[in-house]
């Protein structure tokens, strides 16, 4: 039987890097911005085309990591991603909360949370249900970080939340490997309706 934990126990909530004007491409930057509008439709993000910055100091925090699950703190939909495949240069921006294990559960194995097991949880319907409750309605309000961390949750078993992580992610691999195998065959189709409609 799993327990239930208070969200803020588990992890710390920190938020992303805060921009003051907008975000210019800078060829020879140091760092690369995430934002929500870079991430596709399935969750997928294409290092190389983030933009890049110089002249910012961003706090260690900011730095997305394997470690890092990334909620979406504005809109209609908060939701949450981890990513494990990105270089060590991404700086999260402020529209997103990152959250991060705590050290201490390093520790006290029973109380670990995996960071892809929480992505997944928070984006199911009964969490999404509770921010959509907390923001009374508002589409574009900001969720509050202690709002987001009085979310309880329940911590199956290490071995539980790595088989959910796991079939969580070929789940979100299979969806793109459809949308690209139905992208495909519709250019398939198109291109036939073509060449049959320029036949003499």
């Amino acid at each position: 039987m799993s327990h239930h934990h208070k969200l803020a126990s588990l992890v710390s909530i920190k938020p992303g890097f805060f921009f003051r004007g907008r975000i210019e491409h800078d060829p020879e930057g140091k760092f690369r911005i995430l934002q929500p509008s870079s991430i596709g439709s399935s969750g997928e993000v294409t290092a190389e085309e983030l933009p890049l910055v110089s002249d910012i100091s961003p706090r260690e925090y900011h730095v997305v990591d394997d470690r890092s699950v990334l909620f979406v703190a504005y809109g209609p939909r908060n939701r949450a991603y981890h990513f494990g495949h990105l270089p060590d240069n991404v700086v999260a921006s402020s529209t997103f909360y990152l959250l991060r294990p705590r050290p201490r559960q390093l520790v006290l194995r029973e109380e670990v949370v995996l960071p892809g097991y929480l992505a997944w949880y928070l984006n199911q319907p009964i969490a999404q249900a509770y921010f959509e409750a907390l923001r009374g309605g508002v589409s574009v309000k900001m969720l509050r970080r202690d709002a987001l961390g009085s979310l309880e949750l329940p911590l199956p078993p290490l071995e539980v939340q790595e088989k959910v992580s796991e079939v969580a992610r070929l789940s979100e691999v299979e969806h793109q490997l459809t949308r690209q195998l139905l992208k495909m065959r519709r250019l398939f189709t198109d291109t036939l309706l073509l060449e049959r409609i320029h036949q003499p």
